[in-house]
């Protein structure tokens, strides 16, 4: 709970305004599990969010994130070896939203 630094794990929570929440961590054994793994009580509550707030969410996020890295490209020049750099991380990107974007839309034409 408050973390060990010299096995690398960090306090599950942050701050004594945490505490409620940590409390709701052991009615969960899924969040027990996910506690005993290092996760912090703030990625607990993220990653067992319904799926349909983690969607909206994580999209919302993402849009908001490709518009100022849009925004920057246009308003500084972008260096060719820091452009070089980021290729591949960028198509990484654009495969990933590829891959959501069809899951969505599969799941909006019923498939699974």
């Amino acid at each position: 709970m408050f973390g060990d630094a010299s096995k690398g794990r960090s306090a599950a929570i942050q701050d004594s305004r945490e505490l409620g929440d940590l409390a709701s961590v052991f009615s969960d054994p899924d969040k027990i599990s996910l506690l005993e793994n290092g996760k912090s009580v703030a990625e607990i509550a993220r990653l067992t969010k319904p799926i349909e707030d983690r969607l909206r969410e994580g999209l919302s996020e993402v849009r908001s994130l490709q518009s100022e890295i849009v925004s920057g490209i246009s308003e500084q020049q972008l260096e060719m070896e820091l452009a070089e750099s980021l290729v591949g991380l960028s198509n990484i990107n654009r495969r990933t939203a590829e891959d959501i974007a069809k899951r969505v839309e599969a799941a909006a034409r019923g498939e699974s």
